[in-house]
């Protein structure tokens, strides 16, 4: 099984290759470091996007939970039942809290 090389560090190996006139070659050198650098920066702006969707998909539980807290505060009655239903509320408000201060 073989490995494919990315086209930005394929292409740059083939400038360093090439036979060219001797004064080509700085500018052929450049072109070849900025296609390794670009490559890099690719790479890592990869990397912070993988970290960016997974902080989305925390973020996103969070306000799931959050709006279950809401949703249950929406729907009180003026019973007994209200203040069994008000517990419950403040103990999904606390825990959706609590999911948040963990994800700093």
């Amino acid at each position: 099984m073989t490995t494919q090389q990315p086209d930005a560090l394929r292409l740059a190996d083939e400038l360093n290759g090439l036979c060219i006139a001797e004064f080509a070659w700085p500018l052929l050198n450049e072109a070849a470091a900025e296609l390794r650098r670009l490559h890099d920066v690719l790479g890592k702006a990869h990397a912070l996007n993988r970290i960016r969707s997974q902080r989305i998909t925390e973020l996103e539980r969070v306000n799931a939970q959050l709006l279950e807290a809401c949703e249950t505060l929406a729907g009180l009655p003026g019973t007994e039942e209200w203040l069994a239903t008000l517990r419950l509320a403040v103990e999904q408000a606390r825990a959706a809290i609590a999911a948040a201060k963990e994800m700093k």
